[in-house]
């Protein structure tokens, strides 16, 4: 096994694909450090319970996980079609008053979505967000920055970017044992991400004008919505 090799853990029956992205030397030998491929999962594992995929299966598995993010999109695009058709319906057009302003409200919360800054440790996760974005017509920027690092930059960035949603994401996932959920120390990511998350609320403590979005897969969200998470 090296960095950069794909594999599933056999005693997690292989439900999750992995990339191998770094290795530690322990008292117990080699261990290597996990990042989930379509999941945002962090993991470690001894090279005994590993076992690498075949490019056959990591292609069909991307061809699954595109097919549900396209359905995801169109499903997104027919919701907004919808909500726009409805606000235009004949019956407003018995009133011009009403119709002016209801019509102008609904642009606003149907026709220009905010702005968003999204800032995630992982740069090909970004480009594919970027991309959905786009399909979307979201104005979104993106920043890479690893999660324990998210809290330095986050205040600077929505200073210079000015979004109406700020999105942080990455890795995470429970330390191997662990059984209390709402312990934070339990977690790989979860610190950083409320450590994020505290930081802007300390910028912006207001909700509406500012909405934030954080966490990754087996994140301790509780602790990151006491922290001023939506």
């Amino acid at each position: 096994m090296q960095i950069g090799d794909i594999v599933a853990r056999k005693s997690y029956k292989k439900d999750i694909t992995f990339k191998i992205v770094d290795q530690q030397e322990t008292d117990k030998g080699t261990v290597y450090i996990l990042k989930g491929i379509n999941l945002r999962i962090v993991a470690d594992s001894m090279v005994d319970d590993l076992e690498l995929v075949p490019k056959d299966d990591v292609r069909e598995n991307d061809k699954v996980f595109d097919k549900k993010v396209n359905t995801s999109i169109k499903k997104v695009l027919m919701n907004r079609l919808n909500a726009n058709k409805k606000f235009r319906s004949p019956n407003i057009e018995r009133n011009k008053e009403i119709k002016i302003k209801e019509v102008k409200n609904k642009e606003v919360a149907f026709g220009r979505p905010g702005k968003v800054l999204h800032i995630d440790a992982d740069s090909e996760y970004m480009n594919t967000c970027l991309k959905v974005y786009k399909q979307l017509s979201i104005q979104a920027v993106g920043a890479v920055i690893p999660e324990k690092d998210q809290s330095t930059y986050v205040v600077e960035l929505i200073k210079n970017v000015r979004p109406d949603i700020v999105v942080i994401t990455g890795h995470d996932g429970m330390l191997k044992g662990a059984k209390n959920y709402l312990e934070l120390s339990n977690y790989k990511n979860s610190k950083y991400f409320v450590d994020t998350v505290a930081k802007i609320r300390t910028y912006q403590p207001n909700y509406d004008d500012l909405v934030i979005f954080a966490g990754a897969c087996q994140s301790c969200y509780e602790a990151i919505l006491d922290a001023g998470a939506h």
